[in-house]
């Protein structure tokens, strides 16, 4: 293979030029890319939030939203919601639920009735959404299997984090510091009593000052925008290691949609420039389904627009007739 991605919760030692979700920082391989949950997290989404609650550019509004409450008006207690997913979360919250001054429950996530969402149980028989959790001055952040995926939900929210290490890296890692805009405790959570007690106290502009800052960096490169960038710039660096692909002479661009007839497998896909000289054509054009792949979720809007407009029978544009339409996002 040319192009390795790998979706696992990432590897603690690796070699190889793959991409990978987070690794230990020291791994000579491994190419870290953003996960999903950059783009959607649907199974984390609390059975009283709408479907779709918990694709980004929601979670990042709601959160921002909340996140700018007054320092003063937020609760002094210690916040966690997390899934039993390791040995190391079942061990230590019981820890920080006896520390003082916490609202810590661990969550069962079972499937529901309704098919793919989820229903949860916890300690108190709530599931908190994102945009509650910034209530709170300080939020706990617990590693997973490897990582903890929600440690950028947190960063959003003006809070101080209080992580144990952060042993596996995702993407993004590497550009937080200690003490600025998180703060590590040590990993079995002793010092956590006594860290607690000082930003609650005589460290408490300090803590006001780590919230911002945190919040500051989560603004600038937690957004759709950095995820994009981000991208574009790991594809240009990668690309200069990896072979040069060799294309079929009736090779199709990505963009355009395929549809097989027969064994000629013609293609009857529309990318922009296939759009836009059927526009200027004379000729109409039947395909049985029309497929459109939004670059991102809130562009669902746009697409509702064509459906309803240059798209639809009797509008004065019959160039492109179909039977079917569908839009592949999840907004």
């Amino acid at each position: 293979a040319e192009f390795v991605v790998d979706t696992s919760d990432g590897y603690a030692s690796i070699e190889a030029p793959i991409f990978v979700i987070s690794k230990f920082p020291k791994s000579a391989g491994g190419i870290l890319y953003p996960d999903f949950s950059s783009y959607s997290w649907p199974e984390s989404e609390c059975p009283a939030e709408s479907p779709g609650s918990h694709v980004w550019h929601r979670v990042e509004a709601d959160s921002l939203a909340s996140g700018a409450q007054p320092w003063a008006s937020k609760s002094e207690k210690l916040f966690w919601r997390g899934a039993a997913t390791s040995v190391y979360r079942q061990q230590i919250v019981s820890r920080i639920m006896a520390l003082s001054g916490v609202n810590v429950s661990m969550m069962e996530w079972v499937v529901g009735s309704e098919g793919q969402r989820q229903v949860v149980k916890s300690g108190d028989n709530t599931c908190v959404p994102v945009s509650e959790w910034c209530k709170h001055r300080f939020l706990a952040n617990l590693p997973g299997n490897t990582m903890a995926l929600a440690l950028k939900y947190r960063l959003l929210c003006g809070s101080v984090v209080l992580s144990s290490p952060l042993l596996y890296h995702e993407w993004y890692y590497s550009q937080l510091k200690d003490g600025v805009h998180y703060v590590e405790v040590d990993l079995h959570w002793t010092s956590a009593e006594s860290m607690l007690s000082e930003l609650r106290g005589p460290a408490s502009a300090v803590a006001e000052a780590i919230a911002k800052a945190s919040l500051a960096w989560a603004k600038t490169h937690l957004t759709e925008d950095g995820f994009d960038c981000y991208w574009l710039r790991l594809i240009q660096l990668a690309s200069t290691h990896f072979p040069t692909p060799s294309l079929s002479s009736d090779a199709l661009p990505l963009e355009d949609a395929m549809f097989a007839t027969g064994a000629s497998h013609v293609s009857a896909g529309f990318g922009s420039d296939k759009l836009s000289a059927l526009a200027t054509s004379q000729d109409s054009t039947h395909v049985d389904a029309i497929v459109v792949i939004p670059a991102r979720s809130a562009d669902i809007g746009l697409m509702e627009h064509a459906r309803r407009s240059w798209l639809a029978p009797g509008e004065g544009s019959e160039i492109i007739s179909h039977r079917h339409f569908f839009v592949l996002a999840s907004g």
